[in-house]
């Protein structure tokens, strides 16, 4: 399984950082809230890559 890490800047003023799932699976899109980051959904991220493009 690859993951990618990636920034995605809206007018020099909005920095997004997400971390991807490289596959051709169904798209999934998980929002991270209370204080987390993207990180923390590493222990999920081998089961989520074999159903889903997270």
């Amino acid at each position: 399984m690859e993951l990618l890490e990636k920034d995605y800047i809206c007018e020099g003023q909005v920095n997004i950082h997400y971390i991807e799932i490289k596959n051709q699976r169904p798209a999934l899109l998980l929002i991270h809230g209370q204080c987390m980051c993207g990180k923390d959904y590493e222990s999920v991220f081998q089961e989520l890559g074999e159903r889903y493009h997270a």
